[in-house]
């Protein structure tokens, strides 16, 4: 892969295309996404943001140790959702969540196609450790990708997170290994 610290990242996958994105890429529709609470539900990300304060949130990935990456169906070349990426890079690890904002999307292996770009990229291009994310125990479909992606469920804290109606969410904490991501590319159980 060519690809340059700073610089827009740029990851083709068969169906879906990751791209850096930028100011200029964000559309009402995009927006709206931060105002959507079925979008939001599960989303640890601040809400009912308006253009200017969903520029913000974009401009500050460097594309060196932090991404947003838009998510593009190569057909209609559409932005779905994004996945915001947090590097150590001096501990090798790297912090990933995804928001699939456009719900016809749902359930259509989306976020297993492109995290194995992902992934790729972050083993691979950037010689990670450890990748992991925390996800609500109640939020199903995250847990389930996660499950058959081959991440380990490391922990669960307990009511870790409020959640709007006064109670509590617990949150999973998943994560892949390098060494277990290639075992489980070559077909190996890790």
């Amino acid at each position: 892969m060519s690809w340059t610290p700073k610089e827009i990242l740029e990851i083709d996958g068969e169906n879906y295309a990751l791209r850096s994105l930028v100011v200029e890429d964000l559309t009402d529709q995009m927006v709206a996404w931060f105002s959507d609470p079925d979008v939001m539900k599960f989303v640890d990300l601040p809400k009912n943001l308006n253009q200017a304060q969903v520029g913000e949130f974009v401009s500050r990935f460097d594309n060196e140790a932090n991404f947003c990456l838009g998510i593009f169906d190569n057909q209609s070349g559409q932005c779905i959702g994004f996945y915001h990426i947090y590097c150590n890079l001096r501990a090798r690890n790297a912090r990933t969540a995804v928001v699939i904002g456009e719900k016809d999307y749902w359930g259509k292996g989306v976020v297993i196609e492109t995290r194995t770009k992902i992934l790729d990229f972050l083993f691979d291009t950037l010689s990670l450790h450890k990748v992991y994310g925390a996800v609500f125990a109640r939020n199903l479909p995250a847990v389930f990708n996660y499950k058959a992606q081959g991440f380990r469920c490391e922990g669960v804290l307990k009511e870790d997170c409020p959640t709007p109606d006064g109670g509590w969410h617990d949150i999973y904490r998943f994560a892949m290994l390098s060494h277990e991501w290639k075992a489980k590319k070559e077909g190996a159980d890790p």
